[in-house]
């Protein structure tokens, strides 16, 4: 289990083997931060309205696609690196990173994020992140 805090919010620790559905509205249940959900490839999974809005994007818009859409090309290998480090390493303690994205149109944005690692039904490894705006 793992506990999440970000911006005034804690998330309660996530057994393994819910549902995506499940990890999901105990997401939306304890945060009002944009978050998103992905799988191990980096595809997203799922997120909230403020999530795709950040970025410019519909919820329908990013569904299914890789996250490094959010990305320069010169950080893709970093997010694949980082993506597969942090899925592998077996532990779901969170993770702090600092990442300059990109909206639909192209506009640059300096972001922190708090990911965590988490292992849902069918052992499926994904991963759930809180995103944060610097100003």
């Amino acid at each position: 289990m793992t506990t999440l805090t970000k911006l005034g919010y804690e998330l309660p620790g996530f057994s393994s083997g819910l549902s995506l559905q499940e990890l999901e509205r105990e997401i939306q249940q304890h945060t009002l931060s944009a978050y998103c959900i992905t799988s191990a490839a980096g595809d997203f999974l799922a997120m909230n309205h403020a999530y795709a809005a950040f970025y410019g994007f519909l919820r329908s818009e990013m569904l299914g696609r890789h996250a490094t859409i959010l990305l320069s090309p010169d950080q893709h290998e970093r997010f694949h690196q980082a993506q597969a480090a942090f899925v592998a390493n077996g532990e779901n303690a969170p993770q702090n990173m600092a990442w300059e994205v990109k909206t639909k149109e192209g506009r640059m944005r300096k972001i922190t994020v708090l990911s965590v690692r988490v292992v849902l039904a069918g052992d499926e490894v994904c991963v759930v992140t809180l995103v944060e705006p610097e100003f």
